[in-house]
């Protein structure tokens, strides 16, 4: 038989053997196609989700009345002004995601004047 230290020691190998195996995924998962609305006072929808080292494709169209953009400062994402009446894609590429490993929650707002004041902004939320 095992002395008591040996069967101490498999298991302690076992446990981490196991936990090695449950760390974040490295392979990049399928990308997210998500329609986003941004009108001249909100985002439709004002809460998108995610995963870890998964791309998201954001379908932007804008129906408001003025030029509206699209900005997460930590993850340095920026469109280009969307006129009204127009689409601009945006992609979140797993690689900027992938550095989150335990997920995260991410503002995303519009930085065209005066929009973040009025409170164009939403949430992303990146689930492990």
């Amino acid at each position: 038989m095992f002395s008591r230290t040996t069967c101490i020691g498999i298991i302690l190998l076992t446990l981490c053997a196991l936990a090695a195996c449950g760390s974040a995924n490295t392979t990049p998962l399928p990308p997210l196609q998500t329609k986003i609305v941004v009108r001249d006072d909100k985002f439709e929808p004002n809460l998108l989700t995610g995963k870890v080292n998964q791309p998201i494709e954001l379908t932007i169209e804008n129906q408001g009345t003025k030029p509206h953009s699209f900005v997460i400062d930590e993850l340095q994402l920026q469109s280009a002004p969307i006129e009204p009446g127009k689409t601009a894609v945006v992609t979140i590429l797993a690689k900027q995601i992938r550095t989150y490993t335990n997920g995260g929650a991410y503002i995303f707002y519009s930085d065209v004047a005066g929009d973040k004041d009025a409170g164009l902004a939403g949430n992303l939320s990146i689930n492990p």
